[in-house]
């Protein structure tokens, strides 16, 4: 899975895009997924603090996983 199939799948769902940013922008009170220096980091964005960051390997890994806290917090 990469961030554009994400992409689909949360539309599919019904989340709102207010709830999560998967492109790198910098976005308040949201769930971001970012990529940097070749690892992918998901983590909540609050007023400029990054909170429960997670880093992957891989951007498959961190879009399952940020699928999976969208779906549980969100759904």
């Amino acid at each position: 899975m990469n961030s554009h199939a994400l992409q689909e799948i949360l539309d599919t769902q019904g989340i709102s895009r207010d709830a999560y940013s998967l492109f790198g922008e910098s976005v308040n009170e949201c769930y971001c997924l970012s990529d940097s220096m070749g690892k992918w980091a998901v983590y909540y964005s609050e007023r400029g603090e990054e909170t429960g960051r997670q880093e992957f390997q891989t951007e498959s890994k961190a879009c399952e996983y940020l699928l999976a806290l969208l779906l549980r917090d969100l759904g």
